[in-house]
């Protein structure tokens, strides 16, 4: 849907470059064609109220489609004592407290958005994909996710932000498994019977998508912090991160460290080989002309001798 209407919006926009050009260019040659006949100040003065109504046309377009739109982009930082709690879930439940990890869409442009979702890729690691991508549920919205429905499209007036849920780790269950909040959990019964595990840490890339937007991307990591609480579920914590690069530059340093074990090791194996050449040829030397036995005993008469 965001790319159709988006790419009729660029279609729309090129025609309008076309369109003032053709205009531009008329215009320059009945200048010239007026100029040379000696009637310029006469076209003059026929031009500019052409010229005047010609640009507002042409330039209206142009504004609502570079400047009065929507922009939407993440933010994690700003609020995040609100986006990263403990809340209680349940007034049923004996176990109702749990920690959740939530990232704030802001509509910093000048026009509402419109069907705005969030989409999620989990990845482990070593950057590998776990599980196919989801929706991601916007916050306050439980009915959808105990009816398993599709997360609803929200729309955000400029200036204004919806918070949307990405995880969450629950007191007095399994202490590594963390629930993500999206329709994949709440609508797979796979999501049930294999939750996802953390342990160390897991990377997401979050993007953002609307019908009068561009779509937008965010790389985060999840992880523990051991100096957040003393209890391991709530020990969970969330950061940006460019993923991909510290992958990259962790391959590197494990390559580099991997040729220097190798490098040791083929040395090793050279100070060795030398070693056990060294110490046949040395036994050699008293056996060139004659076995060993016979080595000692030439040896024994010439002490004799001596």
């Amino acid at each position: 849907m965001f790319i159709k209407n988006y790419t009729k919006n660029v279609i729309y926009f090129i025609l309008y470059l076309i369109i003032s050009a053709t205009i531009s260019i008329l215009l320059i040659i009945l200048y010239f064609i007026f100029y040379i006949n000696g009637f310029y100040l006469k076209f003059l003065e026929f031009l500019i109220p052409i010229v005047i109504s010609v640009f507002i046309t042409l330039t209206s377009p142009i504004y609502q489609f570079l400047l009065k739109r929507s922009k939407l982009k993440f933010e994690l930082d700003n609020g995040r004592d609100f986006l990263i709690k403990v809340f209680n879930v349940s007034s049923d439940s004996p176990n109702p407290l749990a920690k959740y990890l939530r990232v704030k869409l802001v509509n910093v442009g000048r026009i509402t958005a419109i069907n705005c979702s969030v989409k999620i890729y989990i990845y482990n690691s070593n950057g590998e994909l776990v599980r196919e991508p989801s929706n991601l549920y916007p916050s306050g919205y439980h009915n959808y996710k105990q009816e398993g429905k599709n997360p609803p499209l929200i729309n955000i007036a400029a200036g204004d932000f919806q918070i949307f849920d990405i995880c969450s780790s629950k007191y007095n269950a399994n202490p590594y498994f963390i629930r993500f909040e999206d329709h994949f959990t709440y609508s797979r019964h796979e999501a049930e019977i294999n939750p996802l595990s953390l342990h160390n840490y897991l990377f997401i890339t979050l993007f953002a998508y609307s019908d009068n937007n561009l779509p937008i991307k965010k790389n985060f990591k999840i992880y523990r912090d051991s100096n957040l609480s003393n209890e391991f579920w709530e020990q969970i914590d969330i950061k940006e991160c460019d993923w991909r690069r510290e992958i990259k530059k962790t391959s590197i340093k494990e390559e580099k460290q991997n040729l220097k074990k190798n490098h040791q090791f083929i040395n090793s194996n050279l100070n060795s080989k030398v070693l056990g050449n060294h110490t046949y040829s040395t036994g050699n030397i008293g056996s060139n002309t004659k076995d060993s036995s016979k080595y000692y005993y030439s040896t024994g008469n010439i002490d004799k001798e001596n």
